[in-house]
């Protein structure tokens, strides 16, 4: 499942990045700007859960400890 949604995801940023790249005119700011968030949004849904698995597995096998972050 999650590779079916990865290479929808993959093929979606493709004809997004085709559609507004290299330039964007500026009739056009709005239209993107709906896009964009909406693929944002996307984006970093799957962020979410690639982190939520590399982490339960990390801490699993005890690569982190549980807790919160440390920033250095």
């Amino acid at each position: 499942m999650m590779e079916e949604d990865l290479d929808i995801l993959r093929s979606d940023w493709k004809a997004f990045i085709g559609r507004w790249l290299p330039t964007i005119s500026p009739k056009d700011w709005a239209a993107f700007g709906v896009q964009a968030e909406s693929m944002l949004d996307r984006l970093s849904h799957q962020v979410k859960l690639e982190t939520e698995l590399l982490y339960d597995h990390a801490l699993r096998d005890g690569v982190v400890r549980p807790g919160g972050l440390v920033l250095h």
